[in-house]
């Protein structure tokens, strides 16, 4: 490989960054091209090795405007290389913004990085227009390495206890020295994304996030694992209101303590989870408006004939259920949601019948 190559390779292809580089690098003799691959190796981080790519970028979000730049920042809360599904940006912008409902603003928002190349925008579906419903199940955002690496730079800033947003990536059972050096820390970080790999076991250290609004949690688990415990410091984060998390293994993983999440929660999105929605109706989340499942197990018999998901969540609006294959049917309990608006429910080929008690639906739209 021409070492012209090993460094286009190692700015991922950014052209901002391949600018920086070629011109520091241009006329210069070979072992200055190896020194500087030697350089990055040694310290991983293209951004924390190189100053001026790390300068140059940086003075890129000193446009944008106040919005915009925490728009993108809040993109850093997913792993990179993934695609970030529309409908989770929808949730966590909708709550820490106070956007409408539906998330048209949002979606607005999403182009607005797309059109300064921030972002990119994919959409699976075969026509972008067959959205009209509003749902955007079929967009993603995409966020380049290098981008969320500086978004992480930015965001990680000052004291801990102050910042505004708290990314973690955490390799194996690797803690921040902060985390581990203070028993309880406080923080007031509005937004709180953790993202574990496949190593991750050690359970959660307790920490108080009595300003944290939206909860990002990204996780892997290997072929013998079949539960994932949600942190214990969610029960008492009282001002949360929207709880994404994703599962990145190939099949559904077990939440063995869903309980534990708080009755403030407005929206909830699961991915490749294992959660029983038929015994819902033995929590009490009547906050609720909104909740989604994603290539989840949720057909998991109620336990109880007096626990009625009506009951859990009597203020729902939307419920949205896509490529969930255990779903062979719904409890016409649902029906007795009367503030439900919009019930979605795709890619589901188990399911042969609507609930026989639709018609009650009175503000189904």
């Amino acid at each position: 490989m021409t070492w012209t190559l090993k460094v286009v390779n190692r700015c991922k292809r950014l052209p901002l960054a391949l600018t920086v580089v070629a011109k520091s690098l241009r006329g210069k003799d070979p072992s200055f091209w190896e020194t500087k691959l030697l350089d990055w190796s040694e310290r991983r981080s293209l951004l924390r090795s190189d100053s001026d790519v790390q300068d140059c970028l940086r003075k890129s979000l000193d446009h944008l405007d106040g919005e915009i730049k925490e728009r993108f920042l809040d993109l850093s809360s997913f792993p990179e290389d993934r695609k970030i599904p529309a409908t989770a940006l929808i949730d966590m912008w909708v709550e820490l913004y106070k956007l409408d409902f539906s998330g048209v603003r949002a979606i607005a928002d999403l182009n607005k990085l797309v059109y300064r190349n921030l972002a990119d925008l994919v959409v699976t579906g075969k026509d972008s227009n067959e959205d009209d419903d509003k749902c955007y199940s079929s967009y993603y955002a995409m966020q380049h390495d290098l981008l969320r690496e500086l978004a992480i730079l930015e965001c990680d800033q000052g004291e801990v206890e102050k910042r505004e947003r708290l990314i973690l990536d955490l390799t194996g059972n690797s803690f921040p020295n902060w985390w581990s050096e203070q028993k309880q820390p406080t923080l007031n970080a509005r937004l709180v994304s953790i993202s574990t790999d496949k190593t991750f076991s050690t359970p959660w250290p307790n920490f108080q996030l009595p300003k944290v609004e939206a909860l990002v949690l990204n996780f892997e688990t290997n072929i013998r694992t079949k539960t994932y415990a949600l942190p214990e410091f969610i029960e008492k984060a009282n001002m949360l209101k929207a709880l994404i998390v994703t599962n990145y293994s190939f099949s559904p993983t077990e939440l063995c303590n869903f309980h534990i999440i708080g009755s403030n929660l407005r929206r909830i999105r699961l991915e490749r989870i294992t959660v029983p929605f038929l015994s819902m109706g033995q929590l009490r989340l009547h906050c609720l408006q909104k909740i989604s499942f994603f290539m989840c197990n949720i057909s998991q018999a109620s336990t109880s004939d007096d626990a009625k998901i009506s009951d859990a969540i009597p203020n729902l609006v939307e419920l949205h259920i896509d490529y969930c294959n255990d779903l062979m049917a719904l409890s016409d309990d649902i029906c007795k949601i009367k503030l439900l608006e919009k019930l979605s429910i795709t890619n589901c080929h188990n399911l042969s019948a609507l609930l026989e008690q639709i018609g009650q639906l009175a503000s189904l739209k």
